[in-house]
């Protein structure tokens, strides 16, 4: 086994409804993949599911090996397949590996988030900050004008609240 540049290895990738296995010539093969490839014996149960869901990645692997199907049937075609997948991995000219699948990338699904505008406070900065002690006054308040205001509405019977006067006369809204 010869250890290939990795900008020159070519590599498919096949997936079946329970694995995706990546596929590989032998020449290709590091030292330290060879005892995870897959059998052939194994691999060929997968056959149905890569003929069924991969079958342009099947034409290019079988392009890259020198073999071209003519133009079959698809029954013959697939049947065509499966034997030279056969004969190329029993002939270990074609290594393969079980995978984790990839995951889709979610940007093709999911639009980004707007951006937060930067007068806006998270949640969790405000829940970690101690509260403080005593709210102090944001503002100056006169408290003697206010007195006077609040005491001559309260001799002129002006009301201090609009909800509580419509109580005051019955009127519900």
């Amino acid at each position: 086994m010869q250890n290939a540049p990795e900008a020159q290895r070519r590599a498919w990738r096949l997936k079946t409804a329970s694995h995706e296995y990546e596929v590989i010539r032998e020449f290709e093969l590091d030292e330290e993949e060879a005892p995870h490839v897959v059998p052939p014996e194994e691999l060929q149960r997968e056959f149905d599911g890569w003929v069924r869901y991969s079958l342009n990645t099947l034409r290019s692997m079988l392009g890259a090996m020198d073999r071209v199907l003519p133009d079959l049937s698809p029954t013959e075609e697939s049947r065509q397949l499966k034997r030279l997948l056969t004969d190329l991995f029993q002939s270990g000219r074609l290594v393969a590996f079980r995978r984790e699948p990839r995951q889709p990338a979610l940007s093709l699904f999911v639009k980004p988030a707007p951006p937060v505008p930067k007068d806006v406070v998270d949640a969790a900065v405000l829940a970690q900050e101690p509260k403080p002690a005593q709210a102090t006054p944001t503002r100056n308040v006169n408290v003697a004008q206010q007195d006077s205001c609040l005491g001559s509405a309260a001799q002129d019977g002006t009301p201090f609240c609009e909800v509580c006067e419509n109580i005051k006369r019955g009127i519900t809204t």
